[in-house]
């Protein structure tokens, strides 16, 4: 897209309203048990005992919790790049080995892995920057606030987070 689409300048408009809302937003709570009797805030869990949550959630956790700081601060996490994988054949699933190109002589392919993003003071962005909506797309999942982060509350668990 040109620098000065009309699109580029509504989103780079939005990401600023968005993230003047994000940054007044409380850290993600985390629910303790079924009932969700008891929660923490997700960024101190995140501090204190991070292994209690599922991979999948973790990561979504960590995304959240840094992208409000960097609200705080002014700043976004711009996707820059994706860091790319080495994965054997076999644990990809059957519809993306038949999109896979780049096939090793030992039976690995190329997958997208982790997206690499880099924080960026909102004031710095450009048009350009944001034209394809997918920053304005991650900001309103992190406003909208709709994941459920929640770990079991075994004896450990509570101990850990001095929860007694």
């Amino acid at each position: 897209m040109p620098k000065d689409s009309p699109e580029g300048e509504k989103n780079l408009a939005r990401v600023h309203e968005l993230v003047a809302r994000i940054a007044e937003l409380p850290y993600p709570p985390v629910w303790v048990g079924e009932g969700g009797q008891a929660f923490i805030d997700g960024g101190e869990l995140l501090v204190r005992a991070p292994d209690l949550l599922p991979p999948h959630q973790r990561a979504s956790l960590m995304d959240e919790v840094a992208t409000i700081r960097l609200a705080r601060e002014g700043a976004v996490p711009l996707l820059r790049s994706w860091l790319l994988l080495f994965v054997p054949m076999a644990d990809v699933s059957a519809e993306d080995a038949e999109c896979a190109k780049a096939v090793t002589p030992d039976g690995h392919v190329i997958v997208a892995g982790v997206p690499k993003r880099v924080p960026v003071p909102v004031g710095e962005l450009t048009p350009e920057d944001v034209s394809d909506g997918d920053l304005v797309e991650f900001l309103d999942h992190v406003e909208d606030g709709s994941e459920d982060y929640g770990v079991e509350d075994t004896p450990e668990t509570m101990a850990r987070l001095r929860f007694t």
